[in-house]
């Protein structure tokens, strides 16, 4: 499996359209999406429904291409890319199955997108894996390490037959990496995901994880975080302590976070949320990274759906 960062062939997207979630706020968030793709560094795959229109101009970088969905949530239905290997050379892209987070929401057409992409001809030498498993809920970097958590992948509404060390297992066989590392702790209240790793710790270079932090121990998620955070200190790896965002609306809290952020060629696109901890996230991140142009993207139109930037895009290598 490719780092992030590692060269991008393509970014798929998938164009907000008048049957997904986001159907009573299109036109905002549109407008996320078009200054995402203004930003993007390489070719963009925008998958539009069929039964509805794109009116924005795009640069020549833009594919577009029709495909019905149930929703926009590209990191999770799409399919991962595989480093090729002695013992993986044959197959490009990965599958795996994906079930609507656990049977919660409608996963019929979604579950179509790598097919059809594979038929016209975006995604070669795909195969097809049993695995439920979401994009999200994963993260690598160029070595072969892979960062999860038991939440979300022992969660009984995945692979309810399968056993960690067997999930481990397929995990290291299928997409070509070398060790796998679990973390027990650590959620966002609002995440329907059942916590995935991609709004809580993710590799920003080959020896870095970055993470969210609680300073307030009154703070709900104050005790759980302070226990990721625990565990990632006996990893074998540096950290960068990234803010807790406290983003309530209409009395519910949503899991903003500044670790859904998504590499593009050089730079680094970080979901912002007009609050205060804005400003700390995107310094700390450009002075971890500073080989990268860290650049906000104002993902408040997005986070209402309970996800953000990362979860709508998906890297493909």
């Amino acid at each position: 499996m490719y780092a992030e960062w590692e060269k991008q062939r393509a970014i798929v997207l998938i164009y907000p359209h008048k049957f997904c979630d986001f159907r009573d706020d299109l036109k905002a968030v549109r407008k996320v999406y078009e200054e995402i793709i203004n930003n993007l560094e390489c070719e963009v795959w925008l998958i539009k429904h069929t039964q509805d229109s794109i009116r924005a101009s795009f640069k020549e970088n833009v594919k577009i291409i029709e495909i019905d969905t149930n929703d926009l949530w590209a990191r999770d239905s799409l399919a991962i890319s595989i480093k090729p290997s002695t013992t993986h050379a044959k197959y490009a892209y990965k599958n795996f199955g994906f079930n609507g987070w656990g049977l919660k929401f409608a996963s019929d057409l979604d579950n179509q997108i790598n097919t059809q992409l594979a038929c016209l001809g975006f995604l070669k030498n795909m195969k097809t894996e049993s695995l439920i498993l979401e994009g999200g809920s994963i993260d690598v970097n160029s070595k072969g390490d892979l960062l999860t958590n038991t939440q979300c992948l022992l969660s009984p509404n995945r692979n309810p037959a399968l056993t960690q060390k067997e999930i481990e297992s397929k995990l290291l066989k299928e997409l070509n990496i070398k060790q796998v590392y679990w973390l027990n702790h650590g959620f966002l209240l609002g995440d329907d995901t059942d916590s995935h790793i991609d709004t809580l710790a993710r590799f920003i270079d080959d020896e870095t994880i970055a993470y969210i932090k609680c300073e307030d121990p009154k703070n709900v998620h104050f005790k759980g975080l302070e226990l990721m955070e625990q565990e990632l200190k006996n990893l074998p790896f540096k950290l960068v302590a990234l803010p807790f965002c406290d983003y309530i609306e209409d009395g519910e809290a949503l899991p903003a976070s500044y670790v859904n952020f998504l590499f593009s060629g050089t730079k680094l696109l970080v979901p912002i949320y007009n609050k205060p901890s804005d400003d700390k996230a995107l310094k700390a991140l450009s002075e971890a990274l500073p080989n990268y142009k860290v650049v906000g993207i104002n993902c408040e139109a997005l986070i209402k759906q309970h996800g953000s930037l990362h979860c709508i895009s998906m890297n493909v290598h």
